[in-house]
């Protein structure tokens, strides 16, 4: 009989038995195993994981990396027009910039924002999305989900300390 994995277990030959037993290996998909790097974060290490080893961490500098910068959220997907997507603008989204949208339990769909076609929350035709915290819209002929991120490569990768 087994009540848990720690729990002792009786084995028919009468022994007492830790019944500890690993979980099956799982492998990740490699845009799961990128994703770490996508976000800001300070430098990685193993910690206090391995007991065999000596702490690994890195306490020298309280810095982030940023290589990744979130440029916009969207608000809705409209199949008009062949498709459009609204946003809520964060930083600058140029044509022929290359974004991600970042979608719940799936690999984050790579977009390359097409020339022209953004237009302000008027309706008005704009030429870049440029200012933070504005409604814009932009073709996107895949429909994505309301909340979703939307993530630009930054130009200059930046080590900023908060």
């Amino acid at each position: 009989r087994r009540k848990s994995n720690t729990a002792a277990e009786i084995l028919p030959e009468g022994w007492y038995h830790a019944g500890v037993r690993p979980a099956e290996h799982i492998t990740l998909p490699q845009w799961l195993l990128e994703e770490p790097d996508k976000v800001a974060h300070r430098d990685y290490s193993t910690g206090f994981y391995y007991p065999e080893h000596k702490v690994q961490q890195s306490t020298d500098r309280s810095a982030y990396f940023r290589a990744w910068l979130v440029v916009g959220e969207v608000l809705s997907w409209s199949p008009e027009e062949g498709g459009r997507v609204t946003i809520m603008s964060r930083n600058k989204i140029e044509a022929g910039q290359e974004v991600e949208f970042v979608l719940p339990g799936k690999a984050p769909l790579a977009y390359t924002v097409p020339d022209g076609g953004f237009r302000d929350a008027d309706g008005h035709w704009v030429e870049s999305i440029n200012n933070p915290a504005h409604v814009f819209s932009m073709p996107c002929p895949q429909e994505v989900p309301v909340n979703a991120a939307i993530r630009s490569r930054t130009k200059k990768p930046t080590l900023k300390a908060e």
